[in-house]
């Protein structure tokens, strides 16, 4: 599984995607993700001032996606923003 975390740029208008995007490599080398079961990821975040800059950057929004596989062969995607995501699994 790939997992990409982003976090908007703030706007004086409201906010703007970014291009900075850290991937997310899994604690462990699962092959099978079962129903039920969880994945840890590390994030590793480029140094650039604009990313860096706290007050530029909306932290309490993150943008994720993950990408996978079901069965090994058939692809699957999810993105968007993290705290939506969140909500509609609960």
């Amino acid at each position: 599984m790939d997992l990409y975390l982003s976090f908007p740029i703030i706007l004086a208008n409201g906010t703007k995607g970014n291009s900075y995007v850290t991937i997310g490599m899994p604690l462990d080398h699962i092959v099978n993700l079962e129903k039920g079961e969880s994945i840890e990821f590390a994030l590793n975040a480029p140094l650039d001032t604009e990313f860096m800059n706290l007050d530029a950057i909306d932290s309490e929004h993150p943008s994720i996606e993950l990408r996978g596989y079901v069965n090994k062969d058939i692809p699957f995607g999810i993105s968007g923003s993290m705290n939506a995501l969140v909500k509609g699994m609960q």
